[in-house]
């Protein structure tokens, strides 16, 4: 409640002084009633700038900040892309590696002065070029089809391509070292990888998932992945915002491919 005392205007006439104006409230409602106060104070001094023809000697302009006006296509791409580089990791070496070890391949090519290392070396520069012409590809139709542009650094962009390639290449070295036929191994690849592209960051924010999965979710290297590409795209953040989600999927790749020369056999 606003109470106007008496005399207001004669007070400002004769120089008495300031009027008081009464502002009654409720003490039982204190959220309320100091949002209320404040807004009868902001709009009383308006009226005495107003009527001393108060000009203030430093005014505040203020600017909005331009939206990035992202679309679900904008987000979902950068999604397919690190689903992409995780199935054809995933599932095409570990179907490959069984498929060649069953067939006697890898035991000829034991027999040769052909080094493990250079095999996997060898597989490590096919599967980058594949994916890395893949990913060109996808962003190429995005771009011309739907709009989609990449804000940030087309380099930073094929790091976390190269980074994510040698992740889940790690994982399907791993999956072609426990299965014992091609049969197997494509069936656990499947049973990794599907949940991942749910669980991963590729179709929705993981901060729509459930609370008790939200930690599990971020521990995953498609999480990351997906987060970084993402964020370069979308957002064009540089390398020096991203360190957390490299040294992430560094740390991924390195355990990775501790675990698969230990499982990786050639017969």
């Amino acid at each position: 409640m606003v109470v106007v005392p008496k005399g207001y205007a004669e007070q400002l006439e004769t120089g008495g002084g300031p009027a008081k104006l009464k502002v009654y409230y409720d003490e039982k409602n204190m959220a309320a009633s100091q949002l209320g106060i404040a807004f009868v104070n902001g709009v009383v001094d308006g009226i005495s700038k107003s009527i001393v023809s108060y000009t203030p000697a430093v005014a505040v302009d203020a600017q909005p900040l331009q939206s990035l006006g992202l679309r679900y296509i904008d987000f979902l791409v950068p999604g397919i892309v690190a689903m992409m580089i995780m199935s054809s990791n995933l599932n095409g070496v570990a179907g490959q590696i069984s498929s060649w070890r069953e067939r006697g391949v890898l035991r000829r090519m034991q027999s040769t002065t052909l080094k493990a290392r250079t095999f996997i070396a060898a597989q490590i520069t096919a599967r980058l070029l594949l994916n890395g012409t893949q990913a060109v590809i996808l962003l190429l139709i995005a771009r011309l089809v739907f709009g989609v542009k990449v804000a940030g650094s087309w380099p930073l962009l094929l790091l976390f391509v190269i980074l994510g390639t040698l992740v889940f290449m790690s994982i399907g070295f791993i999956i072609a070292g426990l299965a014992k036929t091609p049969e197997s191994a494509g069936p656990i690849a499947g049973l990794i990888s599907f949940p991942l592209m749910f669980l991963g960051n590729v179709f929705f924010p993981v901060k729509n998932m459930p609370s008790f999965l939200q930690p599990f979710v971020k521990a995953l290297p498609i999480t990351h992945l997906s987060d970084s590409l993402r964020e370069v795209m979308n957002v064009g953040t540089g390398l020096g915002g991203l360190w957390g989600n490299v040294l992430l999927l560094g740390a991924w790749i390195i355990v990775a491919f501790t675990i698969a020369s230990f499982t990786f056999k050639w017969e």
